[in-house]
């Protein structure tokens, strides 16, 4: 059997038909390949804000500039971390002067600076000055700024001050490898809403040394906005206390939904001190005298002050909510947090 023979028109034509076939297809093929792409980078982008809390429309009120850092800045021509320069000085001096342009950046343990989209002009390590250690004399504590927060948990000094609250600070703060690379000073410096670290800090005699402007109280210092100055180290006055901490949190290794500590001196002086709620931490000042004389009281009166100034905190501490929770549920552990502290703190056994 003859196959037809096609006329050339015909021939022509087909191969025409052919061709818009092939070509609409591949056109199809690379439009989907486009949109996919497309699609797993705005899901990389959504994931990497979730991971690193980058709140970025929150970020641009006026209540999210008091959660976070800038460590958290966000630029959305950047696909991730970019780095141009990077530099290990050799002294203080040298450090400030490479920080004071707006694209420089200082180098902690970059483990919340990693997860943000920055571009950074010249990375400044301070490694080599000495700032990771723990000095403790008989008057205070001095730790360095680029100190781990694995070393601030297994300071047999520091544990013994503070009754073991500080280990109760650090223990839930992602993992132990986390905790080996992260940094005193950044956690401090970041003035982080979400810190245990700063909440720790704000209710014991705390001043922060820097480079230039030297030292004031770190209750000062976390109210301010993070400027182009250096932290080089905290210092904490050693003075009698029963102090305790206390985190809630919606997984034993998640970001806590509300945190305090509470410091109660031998002089009759407390100070309690709440974050996460989502601000910075803040401490909340006896204002009525609710808990003047608290150590020296009887047990049913320990609880009642501690059930008034927990009452007055609520109302005093300004709370938000978040995917982590509801205003209202923060106003209310606010509530139970800080009453649990002030029992835990005052007890006989301090923390």
């Amino acid at each position: 059997m003859e196959l037809p023979v096609l006329e050339p028109e015909w021939e022509f034509g087909l191969f025409l038909s052919l061709f818009d076939v092939s070509f609409l297809f591949s056109f199809m093929v690379i439009c989907t390949l486009i949109l996919i792409r497309i699609r797993e980078k705005e899901k990389r982008k959504s994931l990497l804000l979730i991971k690193s809390l980058c709140y970025t429309k929150f970020m641009g009120t006026q209540q999210g500039e008091h959660c976070a850092g800038s460590a958290f800045y966000y630029d959305e021509g950047a696909d991730m971390l970019k780095i141009k320069n990077y530099v290990r000085p050799e002294s203080l001096e040298e450090a400030y002067e490479l920080n004071q342009k707006k694209s420089s950046c200082i180098l902690g343990g970059m483990l919340w600076l990693k997860m943000g989209n920055r571009n950074v002009g010249t990375a400044i390590d301070l490694s080599k000055l000495g700032l990771n250690e723990i000095k403790e004399t008989e008057e205070e504590f001095q730790i360095g700024a680029m100190t781990s927060l694995r070393e601030l948990e297994v300071h047999k000094g520091l544990a013994a001050y503070t009754n073991g609250a500080m280990k109760e600070s650090l223990r839930h703060i992602v993992g132990v490898q986390f905790r080996n690379r992260a940094t005193v000073g950044g956690s401090i410096f970041g003035r982080y809403g979400f810190s245990d670290v700063l909440t720790m800090f704000l209710a014991m005699d705390t001043e922060v040394e820097l480079y230039k402007r030297g030292r004031i109280s770190l209750k000062e210092f976390a109210a301010e906005k993070p400027d182009r100055d250096i932290l080089v180290r905290l210092i904490v006055k050693k003075k009698p206390a029963r102090m305790a901490y206390i985190s809630q949190r919606n997984s034993s290794t998640d970001f806590p939904v509300l945190t305090c500590a509470v410091s109660i001196e031998e002089d009759g002086n407390v100070k309690v001190a709440v974050g996460a709620c989502p601000f910075r931490a803040k401490l909340v000042e006896d204002k009525e005298n609710i808990l003047k004389g608290f150590l020296s009281m009887e047990a049913s009166e320990k609880e009642k002050a501690a059930c008034d100034f927990a009452l007055f905190a609520k109302e005093q501490v300004r709370t938000a909510g978040n995917m982590r929770a509801s205003k209202e549920y923060r106003s209310l552990l606010v509530q139970v947090l800080v009453k649990r502290a002030l029992l835990k703190a005052g007890g006989e056994n301090g923390n």
